[in-house]
């Protein structure tokens, strides 16, 4: 059986679902938002846990469900890409330190040469493992 991750994507479609209630407060349909972003009703819960943990939003739990608040701060990330930008940026920064690595190791001598080159592999293993994790 195949595992469905939570991708920044999914991320992404969750942050805009609510953004676009254009509701300080929101009444959470957990159905709704994981057919709107793609993901498992459970991972809504897992997305929203996190949103709350780096202050995009807060959770109050209620006989229904779940309200959440919204903050300023999920608007500035919707502004700035959300989730897919930030890996984005991550990856690209992972690539410009191999470019840097690799201009280093052409100007050092020998015996720093081999440092320069275990870190190159380890900045290339990392952007390869997120490469993988995308779907």
């Amino acid at each position: 059986m195949a595992i469905k991750l939570i991708t920044p994507q999914m991320k992404d479609l969750a942050l805009e679902y609510l953004l676009s209630s254009n509701s300080l407060e929101i009444d959470i349909n957990n159905r709704e938002l994981s057919q709107y972003c793609g993901c498992l009703p459970f991972q809504v819960g897992l997305i929203l846990e996190e949103f709350e943990k780096i202050e995009l939003l807060t959770i109050e739990s209620t006989n229904d469900g779940m309200t959440v608040t919204i903050s300023a701060k999920a608007y500035d990330m919707h502004t700035h890409g959300g989730f897919t930008a930030q890996e984005e940026l991550l990856k690209a920064n992972i690539n410009k330190l191999g470019y840097e690595l690799d201009v280093l190791s052409k100007e050092l001598e020998p015996k720093h040469l081999e440092k320069v080159e275990k870190i190159s592999s380890i900045a290339m293993a990392v952007l390869s493992a997120l490469t993988l994790f995308k779907s």
